[in-house]
């Protein structure tokens, strides 16, 4: 094709045919940059192609990250709202109420959902941290997905964490041991809880609703932040979907 070209100009310039030749140049270096341009456009396909696939994997990965997170959310704040009813039912009921209306196992299955407060989300940042690691967030073409990832795992978890430590605290080394001694209750490493001695309960019971109400405030606040995650991550999970099909 080169020599083609090459021929033709060789031939008007020996014809002397200077307007032809000028005219047939001009258009030459018009070919030459419309192939640049071309060039140029596919290498922007390719490279846009390529950019897609990267944040098509990157919704992926952050997709099953987060499906687990929803999951763990389910266990554990149906675990807290158990909680919470019961830590309000003590708080609120007098001893004879307490102990007269439900069967010792009952108030042994009471207890041990009290308990069930103690039980922590655990948020899974590994594959967010690999991506931010490695800039994978700025790939993302959707700003809204970006900025709600951003403030799911860099402050609604670290603000559930930071609340999560102090009623940990609260159970492990007060509330529990409390049930433990005063009251002889415990739950083993299966979840499997003993029978109480009622006596044991009536006496200790004032005791025991001063304990709940120590904890109550704590553990409202942790449920509430956890609702509200669990809300903004099934919330983000549908809008990754719907923005990973236009990919």
């Amino acid at each position: 094709m080169i020599k083609f070209f090459r021929k033709i100009r060789y031939n008007l310039m020996e014809q002397n045919k200077t307007g032809k030749y000028l005219k047939y140049a001009l258009g030459e270096i018009v070919l030459v940059m419309l192939g640049i341009l071309l060039a140029l456009q596919v290498n922007n396909w390719n490279e846009a192609r390529k950019t897609n696939k990267i944040e098509k994997q990157i919704f992926e990965n952050l997709l099953s990250s987060l499906k687990k997170d929803s999951t763990e959310l389910v266990r554990i704040v149906d675990f807290q709202v158990k909680s919470a009813r019961q830590h309000n039912r003590i708080i609120n009921s007098t001893v004879s109420e307490f102990t007269s209306a439900i069967s010792e196992d009952s108030i042994s299955n009471i207890l041990h959902e009290l308990c069930n407060g103690r039980y922590s989300f655990f948020p899974k940042y590994g594959i967010y941290n690999s991506i931010v690691s490695s800039k994978g967030l700025d790939i993302l073409h959707s700003e809204t997905i970006r900025s709600k990832l951003i403030d799911l795992y860099d402050y609604e978890y670290k603000r559930y964490e930071s609340i999560d430590k102090v009623l940990d605290e609260r159970f492990d080394a007060i509330l529990v041991p409390f049930l433990n001694k005063e009251i002889g209750f415990y739950i083993n490493s299966n979840s499997e809880h003993n029978k109480i001695d009622i006596k044991n309960l009536e006496a200790n019971f004032h005791e025991l609703q001063l304990q709940c109400k120590y904890i109550t405030g704590q553990s409202t606040s942790s449920l509430t932040l956890l609702q509200s995650i669990q809300s903004n991550v099934n919330e983000l999970i549908t809008e990754m979907r719907v923005e990973k099909r236009k990919l």
